[in-house]
């Protein structure tokens, strides 16, 4: 009966990536599934948590750079639309929430997913 315990993710991650502005267009980045059955059910979710340049002039990016593809109910594949900026650090969450059709019940999987983007090239 504990609301909080209800409520957490079933799963949390943590994923690191680092790469250049000047990566491919568009790339897949992070992708994460769930066991696929007719039992279950998925939601997908991505959102921006924090995006920070770190040189002015540099423009933060936004969600519309990025892209949730729903490769079938049980995986989704986060992909980047355009290049952005660097140096910045961009931090995205994807959720996944999954319901037992048979249980009803509801739980979520959460990837942190944290981007390092350096200048046009590393050296």
């Amino acid at each position: 009966g504990d609301v909080e315990c209800l409520t957490a993710p079933i799963s949390l991650s943590y994923n690191f990536l680092s790469f250049p502005s000047n990566i491919k267009i568009p790339t897949d980045l992070f992708a994460m599934s769930g066991p696929l059955t007719s039992q279950k059910q998925f939601a997908w979710d991505l959102k921006v948590i924090d995006a920070r340049p770190l040189k002015s002039g540099v423009m933060a990016v936004n969600r519309g750079y990025f892209d949730l593809k729903v490769e079938n109910s049980a995986q989704a594949v986060v992909s980047l639309n355009y290049r952005i900026q660097g140096p910045q650090d961009v931090e995205l969450e994807l959720t996944m929430q999954i319901t037992d059709l048979r249980s009803r019940y509801t739980g979520t999987a959460v990837s942190k997913i944290f981007l390092y983007v350096t200048g046009d090239s590393v050296v």
